[in-house]
């Protein structure tokens, strides 16, 4: 994922708590090896069809080996059986043995066509579980586990600076990483991603919960009623009910441990008639900007 500095991912296996503890065991690895697990599964999986194939004709030879007197296509098949070839090998030569035998042997081709059926489903069993192996490994819009070594709120505690110019310093340094990082990271991505839309960039997935549902009531004027506008409905509650913090803002924490926040206000339009002053800035020289 290109959102995330790859030093912070976590290599190897974790659990993704959403998910639960079985669907959610997830291992991170980079695009080489996932490349290759992709190939290992594929093999591993055709190897398993085969096997269990093999078992099945030996386990279907033996129950059909009675010792009872029959006919040539009934030998036949039972050497086929016993050859124990691949499932697509396997009901080609089926065919040709029933097309052989056919208006030779009683029921040839009712003695013939399940067999037929059982070695089309194996055929496609085997192409299916090469393909949907692949489904096992993701390479987009995935989660992974981040550490952020560095994320913690920021020092402001002015006791540290002994001396002024170490506070005046202390400050700038604080006011410029700010300014710059609202100019470069917060305001582009508040642009970009938090908008009233269903389709957002990749890169709005990676940390962003586009929208929290919320509930809108209505109700009085939360203020003294003499400051509310007269309308119908004076007065708006919007609650964001209970937002699990695993969902929301992707802890993954055990059920045991999950937190989950609530917030829950209160609105309202008011008048501004006789509520607001007007102050000329003129008799407040500090609140003037330089104007060099």
């Amino acid at each position: 994922m290109s959102e995330v500095d790859a030093r912070f991912v976590k290599r190897g296996v974790w659990l993704d708590q959403a998910r639960g503890p079985v669907m959610g065991r997830t291992l991170t690895t980079d695009i080489r090896t996932g490349t290759m697990l992709i190939a290992v599964l594929a093999v591993l999986a055709s190897i398993a069809i085969n096997h269990l194939w093999h078992l099945c004709l030996f386990a279907y030879h033996q129950y059909r080996a009675n010792g009872r007197p029959a006919d040539g296509l009934f030998w036949q098949q039972q050497t086929l059986l016993r050859a124990s070839q691949p499932p697509s090998s396997f009901l080609a030569d089926w065919v040709k043995i029933w097309w052989l035998w056919r208006g030779k042997a009683k029921h040839g081709l009712r003695r013939s066509l399940p067999h037929s059926l059982v070695a089309v489903v194996f055929t496609v069993a085997t192409v299916a579980v090469g393909i949907f192996s692949s489904y096992a490994v993701d390479t987009a819009d995935l989660p992974v586990l981040v550490n952020g070594p560095s994320c913690a709120p920021i020092d402001v505690d002015l006791a540290i600076a002994n001396m002024v110019s170490q506070s005046l310093a202390f400050i700038s340094g604080l006011a410029n990483y700010r300014a710059s990082t609202v100019r470069s990271r917060s305001e582009p991505l508040a642009a970009e991603c938090y908008r009233n839309t269903t389709s957002l960039p990749g890169r709005c997935r990676a940390f962003i919960q586009p929208q929290i549902p919320l509930t809108y009531v209505p109700t009085g004027c939360p203020f003294d009623s003499s400051v509310c506008i007269d309308l119908k409905y004076p007065g708006v509650y919007v609650d964001s009910g209970l937002v699990s913090g695993d969902g929301f803002f992707g802890w993954n924490m055990a059920p045991k441990d999950q937190v989950k926040f609530r917030r829950k206000v209160a609105c309202g339009v008011l008048r501004t008639e006789g509520h607001t002053e007007t102050i000329n800035g003129s008799d407040y020289p500090y609140w003037d900007r330089d104007r060099k």
